[in-house]
């Protein structure tokens, strides 16, 4: 057998080093035709970066590992994280941050009464933001309010962030700490949200009605033995029942206390 130029061995080498680890990566790891391409490329684009050669211009702005460039795989995530701690009140810790004024003076006052005395029978702390994003401190609430397993964060938001149907379906989001999960399942947050959140209830009763009501709720049902699955009856609307702390949108003043 005729040997071959030395020429044609290299570049039979360099293909061979190319190809290589494009096909094992088909092979192991079983990618659509789509994924393939995209791995492909990788592979391609290692070989030619240890060659010292440019990268295409067309990929010049993408992120090491990403397929698409940030701004396009973002988008359709929801809104980015906001990291404001210039917007967190000074002075002493408050249990509540209305940013958006939905509470009067006295509904804070009361309110933040509430939840100490809800943290000192149980042990969880329930906080609330309300919010327009991206007007919000975001991630800087969670060192503020030492964020932690035994605590309920209630973000409610009346911002400008829109999905694409082009409008907020619900003003209220929990975020529920793991030792909080084992007292009250996340279909009783999931209940509690669609309820109190929607734009139905927000548009009858008032933002501020909802926030006091779904504070009402998740206080009542942690205290219940056996907590609860759902938002109790007597904390519906047009049930004719209210429990004995249940709030007066009106006058903002607890009933019972």
């Amino acid at each position: 057998m005729a040997a071959l130029p030395a020429f044609k061995v290299s570049a039979v080498l360099a293909l061979a080093l190319i190809l290589s680890p494009v096909a094992s990566l088909r092979l192991s790891m079983k990618l659509s035709p789509r994924r393939a391409f995209i791995r492909d490329l990788g592979a391609l684009g290692g070989v030619v970066g240890a060659a010292g050669l440019a990268p295409r211009p067309a990929f010049a702005d993408l992120p090491q590992g990403r397929s698409v460039p940030l701004d396009q795989r973002d988008k359709v995530r929801g809104p980015p994280g906001v990291n404001k701690p210039e917007l967190l009140p000074s002075g002493p810790k408050r249990g509540i941050i209305d940013l958006e004024k939905m509470l009067t003076s006295g509904q804070v006052t009361r309110l933040e009464g509430k939840l100490a005395k809800l943290e000192e029978e149980t042990g969880v702390k329930i906080r609330v933001l309300t919010q327009a994003y991206p007007n919000t401190p975001g991630l800087a609430i969670k060192d503020y309010w030492g964020v932690d397993g035994k605590t309920v964060v209630m973000v409610v938001d009346r911002g400008s962030y829109r999905g694409e149907s082009g409008a907020t379906p619900n003003i209220l989001n929990f975020n529920v700490g793991g030792d909080v999960d084992l007292m009250l399942p996340p279909v009783f947050f999931t209940r509690t949200r669609n309820l109190f959140g929607s734009n139905r209830f927000v548009k009858d009763e008032g933002e501020d009605r909802a926030i006091q009501s779904a504070v009402d709720a998740i206080s009542y049902c942690l205290r219940e033995e056996g907590g609860c699955s759902d938002v109790p009856p007597e904390f519906r609307p047009g049930d004719g029942i209210k429990a004995p702390n249940f709030i007066n949108n009106k006058s903002g003043i607890f009933e019972g206390v």
